[in-house]
């Protein structure tokens, strides 16, 4: 279920692209996972949507993010 949805997410972000003339430059993309992912799930997805797996985000638009509880 979890890479259905990764590669709808993808499909997604490709029409839209497409629709609007942008590409997405995935060097810069980062992509975050929860603690209840498997690490071969974070692999498959960060794989085919071909963004940097981290840790931890920090920051979104200036503003700290948290992670945990």
């Amino acid at each position: 279920v979890k890479m259905k949805q990764a590669r709808l997410h993808k499909e997604i972000l490709e029409r839209f692209c497409t629709f609007f003339g942008y590409r997405i430059n995935a060097r810069k993309m980062n992509i975050y996972f929860s603690s209840r992912i498997d690490d071969a799930m974070r692999e498959s997805i960060s794989n085919l949507l071909g963004f940097q797996k981290v840790q931890n985000i920090r920051y979104y638009l200036g503003v700290p993010l948290l992670h945990e509880k």
